[in-house]
């Protein structure tokens, strides 16, 4: 809680490869320094008719958007009070916990000095103690802070789904206030506190501005989830979309797994997204398919992931177990392609 992590977009070829990365995500978790479990919050972006695995459903943008969008005015205008409250009584408690930690640390303060003065030493157990506590003050301070980030975020989705949906007196919802989930810079949707009794369910049909507010507000709480999220899954065509130029900041890394089966075009796409690039891969399996055998000749059947490794070796780095295969059948093909560089597994 309260460290930087890092954004990271993960790219593959194809949506069962993407989602095969998620799912695995999803079910193993990651480990943190200090051995315990950490999930960290992702999402998957792509076209809202592509095929994805019934297990990522539930983390694919197009749902979480749906789940909001379904939702009545009343619903936003309660989901927001209810949110609203939280991040109240979360700066209250954090507020309270800051004078609890202030407090102890005067008091250990007086306590080494008054120890100081009368020349004796300090128990291991009152300091170990002490700072213990105040470890325990800081990172609930911290998770505080972390869950009313959290609340603040989802009060703009609601007052923006308020403000250009939910109905206050006219059929676009337009209200004296600008509130945008993808800058909450005032999530307030009027007055919160002030029941609104013109709230009605947003009207079907074919109005023409209905529709304009519809796809602006989907845009926008797209954008919002993909900020949130700390790893975004897509496939390499999916992060041409505008999702990916809507989001407040670039990715601190691009990940494309399967690069040796990725044409070279497909994978600039990402890589214009990010600071920091890992190919992973194999260029001694399968290369991509390219119809065109023109096309082939003239080189679009060379990836990436073989030029990086060609051009500059140094950057590559090969991973040597494998666990697929037995010993024996293993054989071949490390002599074979792999320098006889292959170790199996123990479990095979």
């Amino acid at each position: 809680h309260g460290v930087w992590k890092p954004k990271i977009l993960v790219c593959a070829p194809s949506n069962a490869a993407v989602d095969n990365l998620l799912e695995r995500v999803l079910k193993k978790e990651f480990v943190k320094g200090d051995g315990g479990c950490y999930r960290p919050s992702v999402i998957r972006v792509g076209a809202a008719d592509a095929l994805v695995s019934e297990h990522v459903g539930g983390v694919t943008a197009s749902s979480m958007v749906d789940t909001i969008m379904k939702m009545k005015p009343h619903a936003w205008d309660a989901a927001y009070r209810k949110q609203d409250a939280f991040q109240k009584e979360a700066v209250k408690h954090v507020k309270q916990l800051e004078k609890e930690h202030v407090g102890a640390a005067a008091w250990y303060a007086n306590h080494i000095s008054e120890m100081n003065m009368n020349r004796k030493p300090v128990v291991p157990a009152t300091t170990a103690n002490h700072f213990q506590q105040q470890d325990a003050r800081v990172a609930e301070m911290l998770r505080l802070v972390d869950d009313r980030d959290k609340a603040v975020t989802e009060m703009a989705r609601f007052a923006f789904c308020l403000k250009r949906l939910g109905g206050t007196g006219d059929d676009t919802g337009s209200t004296n206030t600008h509130t945008n989930p993808h800058n909450p810079n005032n999530p307030k949707p009027g007055n919160p506190n002030k029941k609104n009794p013109k709230l009605q369910n947003p009207k079907p049909g074919n109005n023409p501005q209905r529709q304009r507010d519809i796809r602006t507000v989907r845009n926008a709480l797209e954008a919002s989830f993909v900020d949130d999220a700390e790893i975004v899954f897509a496939t390499l065509t999916s992060s041409s979309r505008r999702v990916f130029r809507d989001v407040d900041r670039g990715f601190d890394t691009v990940l494309i797994d399967e690069a040796a089966q990725a044409l070279e075009p497909g994978c600039w796409i990402p890589i214009a997204r990010g600071q920091r690039i890992v190919l992973a891969g194999d260029h001694r399996q399968l290369p991509p398919t390219v119809k065109s055998e023109k096309a082939a000749r003239e080189g679009l059947r060379e990836t990436l992931f073989e030029k990086c490794i060609q051009r500059q070796p140094q950057t590559a780095r090969m991973l040597t177990v494998q666990y697929r295969m037995h010993t024996d059948i293993m054989g071949f093909s490390s002599d074979k392609f792999y320098g006889n560089k292959l170790v199996p597994h123990p479990s095979v």
